[in-house]
This record gives C-alpha cells, structure tokens and sequence, in this order.
C-alpha cells in the first residue's frame, strides 16, 4: 500500500495499490474508520474514470470531498504522469458493460448466438453481438433503459426478450444469461451480483478505450490480393481466383504454395463478373433509394394522418363536454379516445417510415460504394490484363479488394430494422396473450367463489342455529368481498388488454408499411381496418 492521504476529517483514508481488485498497475482506494468496532472497512476501489490500467497515485481530495487531485499515466509518455483536477460527484456512466453467456439447453444446441439489441424508446438499434464459441459474449450499452434483445441461436426459432438495464453509476459489469427451455427463449439477468476479479479482468480493453489510452484497435486485415510476381511461370493466363462475394482476387500468402481456386476462369470472364456485379450493384442502390423515397413520402401521409385524426378527437372531446345526457356522453368520450389512439398509432407509423427511409438511404449508400469500388477494380483489373506486371494496378486491386471485403460484412440497415420490428410484434402479441389467458384464470376463479357462496347460501337458509348461521353469513360476506376484489382486478385486466391490443396494432401497422416498402411478405400481420375489425394480410 503507498502513496496515503489522511481526510481531515481523521476517519477517511485514500491510499494506492497494485492488489484489492487493481484493474491494472496502481489504483486508488478508500476506507473509512469506525469508531464502534475501531476497524478500518474493506478497501473500495474507486473505479473508472479515476483509475484506469495505468497507474493512478497521489489522490488528495478538498475538505468536501467533492474536489480532488490526483496523478496518472495514462496521457503520459513513458516515465511521466500528469495531474489532473476532477469533480467527485458521482454521476452516471455513459455506457453499461454487460457479461454474459449463452447456455445449452441440448448438448448438440450451437452456443455461437447472435444478439441484436433495439432501444425500446427511441426504435434505434444500439448494436448485433455476436456469442462466442464457448457462448460467452460482451455487450456495451447506452447506460439504463429498456431494450429488446432478438436471439438467433443456429437451429432454434428467432426469438425476442425485453430487458430493463439499471443505470450503472460505477464501473460495474452487469451479468446476463441467455438459456432455452424446450426451445423457448429465457433470459436471466445478474444486474444485482458482485463484481468479481474475473469481470474486472474482462473490462480492461473497455477501461482503455474510455480512458483515451494509446491501444490498437485494428486487427490484421487478411489480404486476398494473390500477388502475382510469378505468374507467368504456372503457364495460365488467369491472374486470380474470383471471390464469392465480390469481383476480386483470392489467395494465400506470400510465404504459402500460391493456388487458384478458380482455374477454369479466364480473365475476360472475371471481367464479365465484375461487370455484372457492378450493374446489380448500381440497379440494388437505384431501388434503395426509390424505397428510401416511398418512405419518406409515406411518412409525410401519416404525419398528415396524424394531425387530421388529433382534430377530430378534439372536436369528440369538445362535444362530449357539451352533452348532459351520461350514456351519449359516454359514448362520445370513447369516440375520442380511440381517434385519439389512431392519431398515436399515425404517428408511430410516420415516425417507422422516417426511420426506415433513413436506413434505405445508407443502404443505398452502401451499394453506390460497391458499384463505384465494383467500376474501379474492373479498371484496374484491365490494366493488368494488359501488363501482368504493373505493380501499381496490383497494389490498387489490393485496396480496393479490402473496402470491398468490408462492404461485404456490413448488413442492411433497413433488414434488421424491420427484423426488429418482426421480433417486437411477436413480444407484444405474447405479452398480449398471456394477459388475455390471466383474464380466464380470473374468470374461473370468480365463477368459482361464486359456486361456493351459492352453496352456503343454502345451506344458512337451512340452518337453525343462530351461531352457526351467522358464522355461514360472514363467509359469505367474506367471499363477496373477494368477488368484488376479483372483478376489479378483471376490470383492471381488461384495461391492460386494450392497451395492449392497441400496442399490438400499432406495431403491426408499422411492420406492415415496413413489410410493403421492402416488398416483404406481409401473411400473418394483424390489423385493424377503419372499422375496427382485425384483418390479416
């Protein structure tokens, strides 16, 4: 233990140390004196932002502990540190860490999950994660909210799962685990436990991306670029292999046997690919963008919509107010609140389409970058046809080959937006069912209780003694009271239902506008029609 600083106050002790959880090097620590059991409490790391894998020493704090200093090397060159000033307060983290692991529900099952993640507020995806082979995966999430996870397991239904995450106020990774019960989606959350030396070690490469240090990201691009110095000499006129993906170039390393997967193709047909994939690249983003535009077009319809269905919930509202007679009125009020919900439901759907147009308009985007890099490697590739030793050619058919690699990876915007959609619909219409199955269960228990009463009714009426009788009659009030208990929770019920019915609708209504302008299928996705009766397309 160095580097102390006694508080004034004589009871709180800040010190450094290597141990006690360090995240790396020196952290910072606190204890506090008690005078009952005169014993000093277990250390406490102070954690991200003040300690980081470097060393952080020399922390001195104001007389309110709301201000200190403090000495890290983090921002400095070897053998120098700064001293920076901080606020204490404590705040939250921009970002919550969780830790979590996929779990065999069969032995067979694969653990190498795939989780997506949709802000539940704001319809943003915040990110696709991808489980490990030994089902551990890593997720960094805005800090607190509620998401929905989509799951896709290989060989197990895409399902969905919504998740409240606390506001983390230190750094503290949350743990999580992803499991199937025959086959159904479980979903389990440790956002209470204890953090361990193992969750610390597993946040570091997080700590240093916060923290600003001088670490490399960037992983070794794998070069599919053959270069071709010895071409001639295998006596074939192919330059390369042609890629399943895109009109490019295969091949091992300069220290592997050179091989061409692809021997049969000449390079006027790799030229003839490129050209092709070029063209259905260029006709994919011309569509995109057509779809981006229908979006938008439809967006501003239903933001219309929206304004049309507001004014005549408050002109029903204005003249419910105005009708003495309770039943009429009654009837108006119900007019306004469901015009009221259509306006919500317009505006939804507008806000689906504005979302989705913008997502058509990366994708569009993206595909323009593949004809345009498509167009340039076909150029090149030509130029090399003609001279197979122009360095220069082969070096650009190189680079073009890796941004073309990484277009490949990249998903459509638009394709997880309206999967999310899909997965939200199926939450709702589960949540929806299992509220409508609670409304039986109560049901049957007040025809049950009902059933009861009957019969101790009967028997009071033919019963004699006083004592006994009244003993019956304060079961039966006993009983109505708890008729009357479960009819208001039925009543309550019922109320979750509407809303959730109403919640189902306007998700499948946005799904459905999704589903049309990306020409998807549209079977299966209950709406309601201006007369409030549910169709299915």
């Amino acid at each position: 233990e160095d580097y102390p600083f006694l508080h004034p106050n004589g009871k709180t002790l800040y010190f450094s140390s290597k141990g006690h959880n360090s995240m790396g090097g020196y952290d910072v620590f606190k204890t506090t004196y008690d005078d009952a059991t005169q014993t000093w409490s277990k250390p406490e790391n102070l954690e991200f932002p003040v300690n980081s894998p470097d060393d952080d020493i020399l922390f001195v704090t104001d007389s309110l502990e709301k201000t200190a200093f403090f000495s890290t090397g983090r921002y400095s060159p070897y053998g120098k540190i700064d001293v920076l000033k901080i606020n204490t307060e404590r705040r939250p983290m921009n970002s919550a860490v969780i830790k979590g692991t996929v779990v065999k529900e069969e032995a067979s099952q694969s653990l190498k999950s795939k989780i997506t993640v949709k802000n539940m507020e704001n319809g943003e995806i915040v990110g696709s994660f991808q489980a490990q082979d030994n089902g551990d995966y890593n997720l960094e999430l805005p800090n607190g909210g509620k998401f929905l996870f989509t799951v896709e397991t290989p060989g197990i239904p895409t399902q969905s799962d919504a998740v409240n995450v606390p506001v983390a106020y230190t750094l503290k990774p949350y743990k999580q685990m992803i499991s199937y019960d025959n086959k159904i989606l479980k979903i389990t959350n440790y956002f209470d436990g204890k953090v361990d030396d193992e969750n610390y070690a597993m946040m570091i490469d997080f700590i240093e991306k916060k923290a600003k240090l001088e670490v490399n990201e960037t992983e070794p691009y794998n070069n599919n670029l053959l270069n071709n110095k010895n071409t001639s000499n295998n006596g074939n006129d192919n330059l390369n292999s042609v890629s399943t993906n895109n009109p490019t170039a295969q091949s091992n390393d300069s220290n592997s046997t050179k091989t061409n997967t692809n021997k049969n193709v000449t390079n006027d047909q790799l030229l003839e690919i490129a050209k092709t994939d070029a063209k259905e690249a260029s006709e994919e983003a011309a569509k995109l963008k057509q779809e981006a535009q229908d979006a938008f077009g439809l967006a501003t319809q239903k933001t219309a919509e929206s304004v049309a269905k507001q004014k005549e919930a408050d002109d029903a509202l204005a003249n419910a107010n105005s009708i003495t007679d309770v039943a009429k009125k009654n009837e108006e009020l119900a007019k306004a609140n469901q015009l009221k919900e259509d306006a919500n439901i317009a505006t939804s759907v507008a806000n689906t389409a504005t979302n989705l147009a913008k997502k058509l308009e990366v994708d569009a985007s993206i595909q323009q970058k593949e004809a345009d890099l498509t167009n340039q490697y076909i150029s090149q590739l030509e130029a090399v046809t003609k001279n197979k030793n122009n360095k220069e050619a082969l070096a650009k058919l190189d680079a073009i080959q890796k941004e073309l690699d990484g277009i490949s990876k990249q998903k459509n915007q638009s394709d997880e937006l309206f999967t999310s959609l899909k997965a939200e619909s199926e939450l709702k219409q589960q949540e929806l069912a299992n509220t409508q199955k609670k409304n039986t269960t109560i049901t049957n228990e007040i025809n049950a209780i009902k059933n009861e009463t009957q019969t101790l009714e009967k028997d009071l009426a033919n019963e004699n003694d006083k004592s006994i009788k009244e003993n019956i009659s304060a079961q039966i009030r006993e009983l109505n009271n708890e008729i009357d208990l479960k009819n208001k929770e039925l009543n309550t019920n019922n109320q979750k239902i509407n809303s959730l019915q109403n919640e189902v609708d306007g998700v499948n209504q946005e799904l459905l506008v999704a589903a049309k302008i990306l020409n998807e299928s549209t079977d299966g996705i209950n709406v309601k029609n201006n007369n409030n009766r549910s169709e299915e397309h």
